[in-house]
């Protein structure tokens, strides 16, 4: 998982795994990022997707950057080489020791088959894939249906009932599990979605997707002021169980089982999504 708008390398190593040179070895890949070759093997990328000549045995390794992107982002590289063969009358070499053989393809001819026909290209691909990780989370908290945020919120006699409305969403591209949501004043929450007997913890929520928890109290004197917080895990689909289609978040299952935690670049799992929200109400007890 690599969060969107962070840079994206692709590393391409071409091998000569066969018994005879290649030439014109060229790579492309399928989005269209620019690559480029370390011909030299000095470490320095650039130059172009064209690596001249690999003897059986010889590798050069390529790159190209991107930004990376919103969601599941696949592309494949591939890769294009002419079979040859050194000519014997001008590359100076033993014919029989590849380790021998020149670096320059004009030293070579085109690999014939028996009947005189040049062999084919040789080719090969890759795929490779990453996600564009940008998950969230956001909570929105009433009180007796009051967006109270602000103070002093609604005056609500002493003594009468009082009852939080926890509305959470997955505003992120990834999915959420085992989202918390926590009241600062320790009030009892019950989600919707949650299963015994922890009732506060929202299982899963997929991108988009809400769940609606609730508490209840009775009101006190005066100004009153509770902050709810909550917590997620960001998680994506197991392709290998998941039996949905990695880059449509509709078909994702609704079962946290088949959902493990994405890991960045470095092997570590993405750090969890919180958000918290305020409300606020005034326990009334007017009296002249």
């Amino acid at each position: 998982a690599i969060p969107v708008g962070d840079d994206v390398t692709w590393t391409y190593v071409a091998v000569n795994d066969g018994n005879v040179a290649l030439a014109n070895v060229t790579m492309v890949d399928s989005d269209g990022v620019d690559i480029l070759c370390d011909v030299d093997g000095d470490g320095v990328f650039e130059g172009t997707n064209l690596i001249g000549h690999l003897n059986p045995g010889d590798s050069v390794t390529c790159q190209a950057t991107g930004v990376a992107i919103d969601g599941q982002y696949e592309n494949i590289v591939n890769i294009t080489g002419d079979p040859v063969l050194p000519n014997p009358n001008t590359c100076e070499c033993d014919p029989f020791d590849p380790d021998s053989w020149p670096d320059d393809s004009s030293l070579f001819d085109p690999a014939v088959d028996e009947e005189g026909n040049e062999l084919p290209a040789e080719t090969d691909d890759d795929p490779s894939h990453y996600f564009g990780s940008d998950p969230s989370v956001g909570v929105e908290k009433s009180t007796n249906g009051v967006d109270a945020d602000e103070f002093p919120g609604p005056a609500i006699p002493v003594g009468d009932t009082v009852t939080w409305t926890y509305e959470v969403t997955n505003t992120g591209n990834t999915a959420l599990a085992a989202i918390e949501v926590v009241d600062d004043q320790g009030v009892t929450i019950v989600c919707e979605t949650s299963v015994a007997p922890l009732g506060h913890v929202i299982p899963l929520l997929l991108p988009g997707a809400s769940a609606t928890c609730e508490a209840t109290g009775v009101a006190i004197d005066g100004q009153y002021e509770n902050n709810v917080d909550v917590t997620g895990t960001p998680v994506l689909p197991d392709p290998e169980t998941c039996d949905c289609d990695p880059f449509d978040p509709e078909t994702w299952p609704t079962d946290p089982e088949f959902f493990d935690p994405p890991v960045d670049d470095e092997g570590n799992e993405l750090p969890p999504e919180t958000d918290d929200d305020p409300s606020h109400y005034y326990g009334s007890d007017p009296s002249i």
